[in-house]
């Protein structure tokens, strides 16, 4: 899975939370 389709759950509260396909 490519980086920008991998978004950890404990990472709720990214930089960029437009980039969290959750």
């Amino acid at each position: 899975v490519p980086p920008d389709f991998y978004i950890p759950d404990i990472d709720e509260d990214e930089q960029n939370p437009d980039e969290r396909v959750d």
